[in-house]
């Protein structure tokens, strides 16, 4: 029961207490219940889909690009219901307002929200990282490959321009020859 004096002395709700509760406050109830279970679904979901082994998150493999795709998938989800679902006005009546902060008060929406979403972006925050030393790791193997290819052909560019020094040196000696 929800209810306030007015600037009367008054009770807010006079008549047809029943029908003013279920229109106004029922269904507030009902979507703040909601949040909380989805909050809840969430989580329970965060903890089958990802691994309990803290190597499968800090070791370069390809399982932790997996990971990171059921992260990102996850962390997903999450922000487009907070987005959709949880919002600070619901209604341009003011009681029915507060009647919702009351419940998500009550509920401890902000706390659940805060809970999930904070280990989630933790683990998408290692998981990049890893993903990125990995990047890095076959960038520098890339770049060594280049490398030693680039040192092969300059190398047989040099033998080949040796080569090349040898037989205009014999062909100058060659036309000396002929010249004398």
């Amino acid at each position: 029961y929800y209810a306030w004096v007015d600037d009367k002395n008054e009770q807010f709700f006079t008549g047809n207490l029943y029908s003013k509760i279920i229109n106004d406050y029922f269904l507030l109830y009902i979507r703040t219940l909601y949040q909380s279970y989805s909050l809840l679904r969430f989580s329970v979901k965060i903890s089958k889909l990802l691994p309990n082994d803290v190597n499968k998150y800090l070791l370069v493999s390809d399982e932790t690009e997996a990971i990171s795709g059921k992260i990102d998938r996850i962390s997903t989800e999450i922000n487009l219901f907070l987005v959709k679902s949880i919002a600070t006005s619901v209604s341009h009546i003011h009681h029915q307002n507060e009647f919702y902060q009351y419940l998500c008060e009550e509920f401890k929406i902000e706390e659940d929200v805060r809970s999930v979403t904070a280990g989630l972006d933790s683990l998408c925050r290692i998981q990049h990282e890893t993903v990125r030393k990995k990047q890095e790791e076959a960038e520098k193997k890339a770049r060594e490959i280049q490398e030693q290819t680039e040192k092969r052909e300059k190398d047989a560019d040099n033998q080949f321009q040796i080569g090349l020094g040898f037989m205009t040196f014999l062909t100058g000696i060659s036309a000396l020859t002929d010249a004398f």
